[in-house]
């Protein structure tokens, strides 16, 4: 029987179905207390994450360096892909293979999408946008064309918002209201079950396990529900 995913394409016209990569390590527990890891500016592995500009003298460059740590003071993001068969995303993000693809609806009104440079733009002394700015969302949403394969869009959050919420292993958003959680691709070297993922977040979800791919450099669905992974007894 084919392994039917035509659920990946469903979403409300509020809401886009987006791919959220992550690894095994703190899968179950995130699952059991329904939330999403929000990310940090300052920790992000882009190194010119925040400084898509020029920074070419040294007031530009103290500007830059005040204004990026007073908002990972305020904001976090988390980072979506629209693309869920990219080997890269699976290898750099899942513990290569390891973990699973989260297949969420996000509310479009706080998406923004990434645009990716050819080159860093210049600064032109314009000061850099505070986050009331019309124009805050898309100048923090800009990369280097090298980072394109991911696809990427953005939800800023706000670390004082209603359903975010620090432990010892950093801020989490409770999903449910901006993120709703509708189904899992787990990786093709899963070190967790369907029915183990299934069973922490208390309900049944959509899904299915992937494979790479034999003619191409993808993912694929692995048809066989055979080599699906077991629970180990």
């Amino acid at each position: 029987m084919t392994v039917k995913i035509n659920w990946l394409q469903r979403e409300a016209t509020d809401r886009r179905r987006l791919f959220y990569f992550t690894s095994p390590d703190h899968l179950l527990g995130n699952l059991r207390e329904n939330k999403i890891k929000v990310s940090e500016f300052k920790k992000c592995n882009d190194v010119f994450e925040l400084a898509s500009v020029e920074l070419k003298d040294k007031q530009t460059r103290a500007d830059q360096q005040a204004w990026s740590e007073e908002l990972s003071r305020e904001l976090g993001l988390i980072c979506f892909s629209q693309d869920w068969r990219n080997q890269l995303m699976w290898g750099h993000y899942s513990k290569s293979g390891k973990g699973v693809c989260l297949v969420v609806d996000v509310l479009v009104e706080e998406l923004q999408r990434v645009k990716y440079l050819p080159r860093r733009k210049t600064s032109n002394g314009v000061p850099f946008p505070s986050s009331s700015d019309p124009a805050f969302r898309q100048f923090c949403s800009q990369k280097s064309h090298h980072w394109s394969y991911e696809k990427e869009e953005r939800l800023f959050v706000d670390f004082r918002s209603k359903g975010v919420f620090s432990t010892k292993d950093g801020r989490f958003l409770q999903m449910g209201d901006e993120v709703q959680l509708v189904g899992f691709i787990n990786g093709p070297q899963p070190e967790f079950s369907a029915k183990e993922i299934q069973k922490a977040y208390g309900r049944s979800l959509e899904h299915f396990q992937c494979r790479a791919a034999f003619r191409d450099f993808r993912m694929v669905v692995q048809q066989n529900k055979k080599l699906w992974k077991k629970v180990q007894p």
